[in-house]
């Protein structure tokens, strides 16, 4: 499965190289839809593909340019791996894909700042 999306991420822009890679994801996808559940998305979802979808280092930049013509094949296939099977990893792998744009967009530093928990401590070090 990270063989056959390696393959199609790294196919030519032309028109012939996006209709390929289009292709060759959704019959990943057909792989792991709902009705296939004994069979190979059971395998699919257990074999890390969803830690890889979201690491830098493999798939995750697909995710953070919504331009890029996979986006929305790459998240139908980790929403449908991920509502599968999910381990800690890749949850975690998860929570930095999807929420460390979100929180990085409203910080000048570069530093994530979580509001919540960032006012909690600042009411207790008042109160103390």
């Amino acid at each position: 499965s990270r063989l056959l999306m390696g393959i199609a991420t790294c196919l030519p822009s032309t028109e012939a190289g996006v209709t390929l890679s289009k292709k060759s994801l959704d019959e990943m996808l057909r792989l792991c839809a709902p009705d296939m559940t004994g069979t190979t998305l059971s395998q699919i979802a257990y074999s890390g593909l969803c830690f890889s979808i979201t690491n830098k280092n493999e798939f995750g930049s697909i995710l953070e340019d919504r331009s890029h013509h996979l986006y929305s094949r790459f998240v139908l296939l980790l929403r449908r791996i991920a509502a599968f099977s999910m381990h800690y990893m890749d949850f975690v792998g998860m929570i930095r894909c999807v929420a460390g744009p979100v929180l990085l967009a409203d910080s000048k530093d570069g530093k994530i700042r979580l509001p919540v928990i960032t006012s909690s401590v600042k009411t207790q070090q008042a109160q103390q």
